[in-house]
């Protein structure tokens, strides 16, 4: 490849002594980066005839082989050849001389190595590499924890997995240095080849939120640049090593403003009505672009999330479910290519009421396990488990605390003392503001279980006779209630029972209307029921 050193003309000569093919004061095309200048820029090479840094990272503008010297002609194809001895065992490399700094380093190795498993010391659990393909002169791409890359496209696609985390033979990439300088262990173990032996730090769910900056050319939108927000209860609100700072790209830029820093990919905590996003543009061109937002696993009740324009002074809605796209437009006025032009805020909407998807009840054992599941749950402080044993008396046997506020939310309860005979059952759900709503009702019927009893004669005659033949009920008092299918109770009575066997003759109000009721005995322990039919 043609080597073109940085100077006037009349340096031709040296720049000839020092490895390069021809000289100009436009730029040199082969660079490394200095990250004491500023927030770190590429400078020109001296000399091409020295041996390559071990674990300094270059940059060269290829045009096609020597025969190439002008920037105008076509290129053609060239093959890159190296020479000199292979880089092989462990080696540490200095990593810049103060925190905060972007460093050029590059994978030492023949062999493509795994990111996460180098040794590193003072530096943010990210990196960066310029990726050609993003923009007309390309852009920085980043890597985060999950393997996700920020905007993606480009030469890698919207790729998030293992293999994000690769860096390639003699590939060059970015770090930044967090409280001081740091370094970076390379080892034979972390080299790979195509899979991975190790246990990344992951999160069970997080949510997500991609931004990508997309540019309309030639009737097409490219890809020009993109940021990433990570959210889980695990993550701070302020500034940590657990964010990316932004390398700004030559062309495009779109960035997170927080506090005094621009980020590629903000990790914070789950989100409130009360937050906003601050979006940081940079370097626009008068053109058409579009914002696409996709979202997974921030859906909230009643939360929303709006896209505000502050130059156009409205705002749009952007979807927490998928994916939402925003056109706009950069002209040559101020505040339509104002850094801080576009902001997203999140606004709690009036909740949905609580919705009771379903509820079941069934025999365990001696237990009824009541199961309900619930949607919309916003601010609810608890639920009252209900028993009747007629369907229309209820009465509270239980309480389950609500979980935090989620979306939907499945409850089990056990009553380890139900009735015998038909057991109702219903979930009230109370609100802080002690406001409730009721479930629809489930029942379970216990049959074989003893003590038991029988009515005869069923029907009862004209006589309004009911005689109760119980059959092993033990010793105490008892109270009889006269139910009719409505739930109302019509009539009662009490007695006392000496243990084992008896009958016991209950006349119930000759004015009592013939049709269908419900008997049931009674004590402090247990309820039984039949049905008895009065003509």
């Amino acid at each position: 490849i043609q080597l073109v050193g940085y100077g006037p003309a009349s340096q031709l000569s040296n720049a000839i002594a020092n490895g390069f093919d021809t000289i100009s004061a436009a730029g040199a095309s082969i660079k490394k980066w200095d990250p004491a200048l500023g927030t770190g820029a590429w400078v020109p090479v001296a000399s091409t005839n020295a041996l390559f840094e071990t674990g300094q990272a270059y940059m060269v503008f290829i045009r096609g082989s020597r025969a190439k010297t002008l920037f105008n002609q076509t290129p053609d194809t060239t093959v890159l050849r190296e020479r000199g001895t292979l880089n092989v065992g462990d080696t540490t490399v200095a990593i810049g001389t103060a925190g905060g700094q972007f460093v050029a380093v590059a994978n030492p190795y023949p062999s493509t190595i795994n990111f996460s498993l180098l040794d590193k010391t003072n530096l943010a659990p990210y990196f960066y590499f310029y990726d050609p393909r993003l923009q007309n002169i390309g852009g920085y791409q980043t890597v985060d924890i999950f393997g996700n890359i920020t905007p993606g496209g480009g030469s890698y696609g919207a790729v998030s997995n293992i293999t994000s985390s690769y860096i390639q033979s003699s590939q060059g990439f970015f770090v930044r240095t967090t409280s001081a300088a740091g370094t970076i262990g390379f080892k034979e173990t972390a080299k790979v080849d195509g899979s991975s032996m190790t246990s990344r730090v992951t999160l069970a769910n997080p949510g997500m939120l991609r931004t990508t900056l997309f540019k309309l050319q030639n009737g097409n939108y490219d890809l020009s640049d993109g940021v990433l927000h990570i959210f889980d209860s695990s993550y701070s609100k302020s500034i940590n090593d657990m964010d990316a700072v932004k390398m700004n790209n030559l062309g495009e830029n779109l960035g997170i403003k927080l506090a005094d820093k621009t980020l590629a990919v903000e990790s914070r905590p789950f989100l409130l009505a009360t937050d906003t996003i601050f979006y940081n543009l940079g370097q626009m061109k008068i053109a058409s672009y579009k914002f696409s937002f996709t979202t997974s696993n921030l859906l909230q009740n009643g939360l929303q999330a709006f896209l505000e324009d502050r130059y156009l002074n409205n705002s749009t809605a952007i979807s927490l479910t998928g994916t939402t796209d925003v056109d706009f437009t950069i002209s040559n006025v101020a505040g339509s290519y104002a850094a801080d032009r576009f902001r997203m805020v999140f606004r709690q909407l009036a909740p949905l009421p609580v919705t009771f998807i379903d509820v079941k009840a069934a025999l365990q054992n001696k237990s009824v396990k009541i199961n309900w599941v619930v949607a919309n749950q916003l601010n609810i402080k608890e639920y009252k488990v209900e028993r009747s044993v007629n369907g229309v008396d209820f009465q509270h046997i239980g309480t389950t605390v609500s979980t935090a506020n989620t979306l939907q939310t499945s409850y089990d309860f056990f009553d380890d003392n139900p009735v015998i005979g038909t057991n109702f059952y219903r979930i009230r759900s109370i609100e802080n503001d002690g406001s409730g709503k009721l479930s629809k009702v489930v029942k379970v019927a216990i049959q074989n279980a003893a003590p038991q009893f029988v009515i005869s004669p069923n029907p009862v005659g004209e006589n309004r006779e009911i005689h109760l033949k119980v059959n092993e009920l033990p010793a105490g008092d008892y109270t009889g209630n006269l139910y009719d299918y409505a739930g109302k109770k019509i009539e009662s009575k009490k007695w006392h029972h000496e243990a084992g066997e008896a009958e016991i003759v209950w006349k119930v109000s000759s004015s009592l209307p013939n049709g269908n009721y419900n008997l049931c005995i009674s004590n402090k322990e247990m309820k039984i029921c039949e049905s008895v039919l009065i003509k």
